[in-house]
């Protein structure tokens, strides 16, 4: 199924390369469990790479719109977003596998290993904006 709307306007701005948000030095215990709340704007993700890649962020909240393009590149190797345009993608993601009520723009393009990748996740906040919420760099 194609991507459309709102979802269609966030890969357009995430292919703008928006800048990666660094750790915030004054986060608490990174042990200390953190809740999503409805203002929740930014996340702090993982990714753990071996046989699958898959992509964690805390707080755990529900997001419109999973990315993952080449380092800098702005091209799309992999999304997924609700078809309702609306934030219901949960963690764990694993890299290549649909969520449940996700659609996907086309078949996730393999990773090279060795290559530098970025997540990227977007949320659509109570007021009806879009809230980039991380663009975390790995390596497959």
């Amino acid at each position: 199924m194609a991507l459309t709307g709102l979802t269609f306007a966030l890969v357009l701005l995430a292919a703008c390369g928006e800048d990666a948000t660094a750790p915030d030095p004054n986060a608490g215990d990174p042990q200390e469990t953190v809740q999503c709340e409805a203002a929740t704007d930014k996340v702090e993700a993982s990714v753990t790479v071996g046989a699958e890649v898959v992509f964690d962020w805390t707080p755990a909240c529900d997001v419109a719109l999973v990315l993952v393009e080449p380092l800098g590149s702005g091209a799309d190797l992999w999304a997924v977003a609700l078809p309702d345009e609306s934030n219901g993608i949960a963690p764990p993601v694993t890299y290549g596998v649909v969520p449940p009520g996700a659609e996907s723009n086309e078949a996730a393009a393999p990773l090279t290993p060795g290559e530098t990748y970025e997540l990227i996740l977007w949320r659509i906040m109570p007021d009806g904006s879009a809230a980039l919420l991380t663009v975390h760099q790995f390596t497959r």
